[in-house]
């Protein structure tokens, strides 16, 4: 036959066993005393600290049939033994984690609640993991909750509080488990192991509760599973073979080596750790521990007490002096960040060498690794005279390049990411030497889709602007006029003109039209006078040039124009009268004639009618 478990063999029978939780334990004793008794009570707080044994004490309490109230629950009558057995049928537990739903509510609780007790004074409903109901279980469970009858008490059990609807909260007693001190778990483990005949030295036990983070399910758990390992007195050796846990040794090794910055004998020590096998997270936070004991030691001096025997407490003393509290703390952050990180990837120890080679590190090193990458252009003010001189003489001669070079290369679109060396943020591009060698509308044209693409990978914003604007000619042989629609005299003219006269917002686009078109230029913004006057942006194409009689052409008309042909443009009539005198070069601005040669067609005429 199998042993009981020990966390259920001595889980307390009485309110004087409960340790850690006195705030909770004599509250309730003294509600008993004076029979000022809730109707539902909620036991919050982390895993193992006495919630649902709570409850059941409770439950004993409230119908112990000893006359003696100040020694209920007395574990001697028959209710107090038929909760103890697990044989009361007026002790209804509820695993809230396996009956979310309404019907489990309302088949389990609503529909019973009204039935008198068959054995005990009292009904008592335990619900564990109370947060797991849906929300309409919970509002099932309200009307009951807030008026039940009088021979019933509720007993809410959750870990996280913070899911309990507010409307639960406000109708219960709420009561918040702390995590159990050392000393008091201590004390608990060496009763039971006394009483269980386990051999377990005083460092092994409080190794033991600081394993377990304050639970007393987990650390009587780890304490049976210790015992079972072998007839011999448990030790800290032990614990650390069964748990998987690196040598102390080592890790105060690992910590020597990052004060001393000696980052080779360092890896070697985590290299070491692996391949005898040890958890790397567990050794991880074995370092996280004791540099924490170490920055703690370091601030506080003899008045912190800290977790760690004696032979550790010298050791550290050795150390404090020599180290600094900005720099434990940097250690601290990066060790536990690679902890975190450690939990999933499947490279084994690799975090742990990087967050220990940066800790190693000296601030001046850390400086000169964090220096930007090959390829990467500074912006103009962190770059010394030699190095803005060779930019300017390779800036000279890019626009040196005659107008049939190729252009330069365009950065990725798909990735915007400022680390990649093809993608320029507007901060890092270098300065345009305006050089006048002309540039015209047509390469202009040709190369836009180019052009935007290249601003957009450079400031998206930036791209917004210009996407509104159509490129209206080419002055003094490389500046080039944007034109956008709207009006002086509307004090919102135009948002996008405005915004691209900035200065920053101007010079993205002519290093992007200097890029492309391998030659330096210019930009001007121009607004329309009239926002009706807007040319051909926004209209579908009218094709009843056959019953109108077409305008005459200007000299500057398309079919003059070599290599431009196969695509037929019209206009309205209310052009103003500076775009009417060049109807060719209204039509070829517009964005949707533009996107038409950039798809492989051509200008072969222009005509302009009347609109009825």
């Amino acid at each position: 036959m199998a042993s009981r478990a020990l966390y259920l063999k001595w889980r307390p029978q009485r309110f004087e066993d409960v340790v850690g939780q006195e705030h909770i334990t004599q509250t309730l004793k003294n509600a008993l005393r004076t029979g000022r008794l809730a109707h539902a009570y909620l036991f919050a707080g982390p895993r193992g600290t006495g919630k649902t044994t709570m409850a059941r004490l409770l439950a004993k309490a409230v119908n112990c049939l000893d006359e003696d109230v100040t020694n209920r629950p007395c574990n001697k009558c028959t209710i107090c033994r038929s909760i103890n057995e697990g044989r009361l049928l007026d002790l209804i537990e509820m695993d809230a984690a396996s009956h979310t739903g309404v019907d489990n509510v309302r088949e389990a609780i609503r529909d019973k609640v009204g039935f008198r007790p068959t054995q005990a004074r009292r009904k008592v409903y335990v619900i564990d993991e109370v947060h797991m109901l849906s929300t309409s279980a919970f509002n099932a469970l309200l009307k009951t909750l807030e008026e039940p009858p009088e021979h019933v008490i509720f007993c809410l059990a959750t870990t996280e509080p913070h899911r309990v609807l507010p409307t639960v909260l406000s109708r219960c007693q709420r009561f918040d488990f702390r995590r159990i001190p050392l000393s008091a778990l201590v004390g608990r483990l060496q009763y039971i192991a006394d009483r269980e005949g386990i051999q377990v030295e005083e460092r092994a036990l409080l190794f033991i509760a600081r394993t377990s983070t304050g639970s007393a399910r987990d650390a009587i758990s780890l304490l049976d599973q210790l015992g079972a390992y072998g007839d011999e007195t448990i030790t800290v050796e032990r614990i650390h073979s069964l748990l998987g846990l690196g040598d102390p040794q080592l890790v105060r090794e690992l910590v020597t080596h990052m004060v001393e910055r000696d980052i080779g004998r360092g890896l070697d020590v985590i290299n070491t750790v692996v391949q005898q096998g040890a958890d790397i997270r567990q050794f991880t936070q074995q370092v996280v521990d004791y540099v924490r004991s170490l920055l703690l030691l370091r601030v506080g001096g003899d008045a912190v007490s800290l977790d760690v025997d004696a032979q550790t407490r010298a050791y550290l003393d050795t150390l404090v002096g020599t180290v600094s509290i900005r720099g434990l703390v940097r250690s601290i952050k990066l060790i536990n960040q690679a902890q975190l990180d450690l939990r999933g990837s499947d490279q084994n120890q690799l975090a742990l060498e990087l967050a220990f080679v940066e800790a190693a590190m000296k601030e001046d090193q850390l400086t000169a690794a964090k220096a930007p990458p090959l390829g990467t252009v500074q912006p103009p003010s962190q770059r010394t005279e030699t190095e803005r001189a060779a930019q300017s003489a390779s800036r000279i001669i890019a626009t040196s390049v005659p107008p049939a070079a190729p252009p330069r290369s365009v950065p990725n679109v798909g990735n915007r990411d400022s680390s990649e060396p093809g993608v320029v943020e507007p901060r890092e591009m270098p300065e345009i030497e305006h050089q006048m060698v002309e540039v015209s509308l047509e390469e202009v044209h040709s190369n836009w889709n180019k052009i935007v693409q290249t601003i957009k990978a450079t400031s998206p914003s930036v791209a917004t602007f210009v996407n509104s604007a159509s490129v209206r000619q080419v002055k003094n042989g490389n500046q080039v006029v944007l034109e956008f629609p709207g009006a002086r005299n509307d004090p919102s003219y135009n948002f996008s003109a405005r915004k691209l006269e900035e200065e920053g917002n101007k010079r993205v686009v002519e290093w992007a039209l200097s890029s492309v078109l391998g030659r330096s230029c210019r930009v001007r913004c121009e607004v329309r006078g009239d926002p009706s006057s807007r040319s051909l942006r926004g209209r579908s194409l009218n094709h009843r040039a056959a019953s109108q009689k077409p305008a005459e052409s200007s000299a500057d008309n398309a079919s003059d124009r070599p290599g431009v042909g196969n695509v037929e443009v019209a206009s309205a009539e209310s052009i103003t009268k500076e775009h009417a005198s060049d109807p060719y070069q209204d039509a070829v601005s517009d964005p949707i004639v533009q996107d038409l040669i950039s798809r492989g067609g051509r200008v072969t005429g222009v005509q302009t009618w009347a609109e009825e």
